[in-house]
């Protein structure tokens, strides 16, 4: 099975860019967060605060579940 690692970016709601995730050495964490279809299966947020990237998830979870 191939998986595509890859994280989109937009600008005021535009696409901005692609950031290429696939290599394990060089990528994080976020590289296993799976994109919502719907805006209601959203559950991270990033946000910005004094120069550093922060996430936020909106729903509670439990570790080793997936929805």
């Amino acid at each position: 099975m191939v998986r595509f690692y890859a994280i989109q970016t937009l600008k005021e709601g535009k696409p901005s860019h692609f950031v290429d995730a696939q290599n394990k050495a060089t990528s994080n964490w976020m590289r296993y967060v799976n994109c919502a279809m719907t805006e209601a299966d959203q559950n991270l947020v990033a946000f910005q605060y004094k120069g550093g990237i922060y996430y936020c998830t909106l729903k509670p979870f439990s570790p080793g579940i997936q929805a």
